[in-house]
């Protein structure tokens, strides 16, 4: 598609890249759309697309979870996306499966000329490893509205671009994300607040559009193979992301079915995904939330700017000894009493301590040593490992040349 332009693009395809919905009469404007002509469109989109790997570019780039504009501006959408992505969590979908983000603001364009060819959202992946291609809305004042069927369009425009790249796309996910993804047509999501979705839906002006637009998407994903989904998030503060610092929210919101041409049209908050026999992932989601939560709040200018997703935030080397967060009064036992000792003048503390004591294969290596004038207190951490190791001594038989020296019970 190099070389194409915007009036081309509205001869080519007067529905994807059509001119701007109108509010009034909105019902009548949705029920005028042939899904016939629309999945051909879309079709014919899939066989044009660009494709970014032809010109030696990627789709990830590499994002660090801090938003590109300093100040505040109309970019409240890469704000709110961004903070979106940092709460690394697993998301519930209506039809009881979840799926997670796992990159926003991802380029499609192969070269400036590839007109109104703009950059997804949201992608993520969804537990049936199916990509998911979010399409965010957040009203901004001053800025006019945006229609929920100019939101469809563009998140169509979107999938027809990925599903013509899928090989590439999956393949760069898997090398930096570590996650696989199967090479089927791509699930659009609409994604916006609960008082975007209640403005549109209550706008006397627009008629009845939910029932045209559910048979518009239900055609959609007959004949193209693409789900479209509707979720309302909750209208949670947002704190922009200034000086270098992620914007984040200041809870977590919940997510809502939007279910156009049905009653009520916003259903009840989704329930979190199940974590039976994954509580051990949930957890570590939870931490990694709060871990970064609290560094953004008390380091935020300190943060070495490295990857949110899969690893502890981690600060500045000039600022490295306030990795160790360390209570202002010690570390007490359950009982209220200091845990190692009442005085640590004459105490050194070591990390990872290599021990060879017992002859291991494996070297044992004790976590946090603690060396005081009359004793040695060791300390194993357990916080993000799903269960104790076990030693190998007990393990040896009596004809093992070992078992008379190391042999333990």
């Amino acid at each position: 598609m190099a070389g194409s332009n915007s009036s081309h693009l509205a001869e080519s395809f007067p529905v994807l890249f059509g001119s701007r919905w109108r509010a009034r009469g909105l019902d009548e404007a949705i029920a005028s759309v042939e899904p016939d002509a629309l999945c051909a469109e879309y079709a014919a989109l899939r066989e044009s697309a660009p494709r970014r790997s032809l010109v030696g570019k990627q789709y990830f780039i590499g994002h660090s979870g801090v938003a590109s504009a300093a100040g505040r501006s109309n970019r409240l959408e890469e704000h709110c996306a961004i903070a979106l992505v940092n709460l690394g969590r697993r998301w519930p979908r209506p039809d009881g499966g979840w799926f997670r983000l796992l990159d926003y603001q991802v380029p499609l364009k192969a070269a400036q000329t590839d007109a109104r060819i703009g950059k997804i959202d949201l992608l993520g992946v969804t537990d049936r490893r199916r990509l998911i291609i979010v399409e965010l809305k957040v009203e901004v004042r001053g800025s006019g509205r945006s229609e929920a069927p100019a939101a469809l369009m563009e998140a169509l425009r979107y999938a027809a671009i990925v599903e013509a790249n899928l090989e590439v796309i999956t393949s760069e996910l898997e090398r930096g994300f570590g996650t696989k993804v199967d090479t089927i047509p791509p699930l659009v999501q609409l994604l916006a607040p609960r008082a975007w979705w209640s403005g549109w839906l209550n706008l006397p002006s627009a008629g009845d559009w939910g029932p045209a637009f559910a048979r518009l998407t239900g055609a959609v994903e007959t004949q193209a193979g693409v789900t479209v989904e509707c979720l309302a998030f909750d209208d949670v503060e947002l704190t922009y992301g200034l000086d270098g610092r992620a914007p984040r929210f200041d809870q977590v919101p919940a997510l809502y079915p939007i279910r156009p041409g049905k009653a009520p049209p916003i259903g009840d908050a989704l329930s979190p995904p199940s974590s039976k026999g994954d509580g051990m992932v949930s957890y570590l989601d939870a931490v990694q939330v709060t871990l970064w939560t609290w560094a953004e709040r008390h380091h935020g200018g300190q943060l070495d700017g490295g990857r949110r997703q899969g690893r502890a935030p981690v600060l500045k080397p000039e600022f490295a000894a306030m990795n160790v967060l360390a209570p202002p009064d010690g570390v007490t036992a359950e009982c209220g009493r200091p845990a190692f000792f009442t005085d640590h003048r004459g105490w050194t503390l070591g990390f990872e301590h290599e021990v060879d004591t017992l002859g291991e294969p494996r070297p044992t290596s004790i976590d946090v040593l603690l060396s005081g004038p009359n004793r040695q207190i060791a300390v194993e951490c357990k916080f993000t490992e799903p269960e104790f190791g076990t030693c190998s001594r007990p393990r040896l038989r009596p004809g093992d040349t070992r078992y008379p020296a190391q042999h333990c019970d």
